[in-house]
């Protein structure tokens, strides 16, 4: 397309490329992608109130796996804690 332009536009930095679900048939799953939190970002410390926030809302539980990732998190974040909190 620059190929044809009558100008040379200012590209301050290489463009990314276009998300390859536009081109293809059937949907996008943008409900998962825009409305969904990531696991990681469902987990926060107080450490004021000692106090660990666990946000499972529409979070899809779908194997073991899934819960073992949970406790994987959890543990990564309070162990080296050395103590009990509220959560």
């Amino acid at each position: 397309i620059l190929n044809l332009m009558d100008f040379k536009p200012l590209i301050p930095r290489e463009p990314g490329l276009m998300d390859a679900r536009i081109f293809r048939d059937g949907p996008m799953d943008l409900r998962e992608r825009l409305l969904t939190i990531p696991l990681d970002q469902r987990f926060t410390f107080d450490e004021e109130q000692n106090l660990f926030f666990v946000n499972l809302e529409r979070y899809p539980l779908r194997s073991k796996t899934d819960i073992e990732e949970i406790g994987r998190i959890v543990a990564t974040r309070l162990g080296p804690l050395g103590r009990k909190v509220y959560a």
